[in-house]
């Protein structure tokens, strides 16, 4: 996904997906934290989603056009900030990818509204800008090394 205010809500999404059973194509379009306060971290999230037809002009062209919902598709996930932990670790070493920037290394500092819009990022904390969690960085590297040695062999 190109829009870096949205690169966290990618997992979401995906975690959402797989509890519905979604289609390739269901996507969320609306996010909850519930049962939180302004010092409580939320004790349940809830992710709505579903399929709609992607918009074929415009700047926004090939997102979902939400006006032509697919009534029948209509999901909602909820499950615990751990659980999404859970399945956040999950992911990463499906994908040897860090969650936290989604595997770009970089983390969105500030977003402005201008035109064109602009993204200040700094390196990620989590797998210090190498888009690898630093748990499994040893381990592809050593991957890595024996992929590049059999095919140099």
């Amino acid at each position: 996904m190109d829009d870096p205010r949205q690169r966290r809500l990618i997992l979401l999404d995906e975690h959402a997906r797989e509890l519905v059973r979604g289609a390739p194509d269901w996507h969320a379009y609306r996010w909850e934290l519930i049962g939180g306060t302004a010092t409580e971290p939320a004790k349940l999230i809830r992710v709505d989603g579903a399929v709609a037809p992607p918009l074929t002009r415009g700047a926004d062209a090939g997102t979902p056009d939400w006006s032509r919902i697919d009534r029948e598709t209509v999901r909602t996930a909820y499950f615990t900030p751990a659980e999404h932990q859970d399945w956040c670790r999950r992911w990463e070493e499906n994908t040897g990818k860090c969650a936290h920037c989604v595997g770009t290394g970089l983390i969105l500092v500030a977003w402005t509204h201008s035109q064109p819009p602009e993204a200040v990022y700094r390196p990620c904390s989590n797998c210090q800008g190498t888009g690898v969690p630093a748990r499994l960085q040893g381990a592809v590297i050593a991957s890595l090394a024996a992929e590049s040695r059999a095919a140099h062999g």
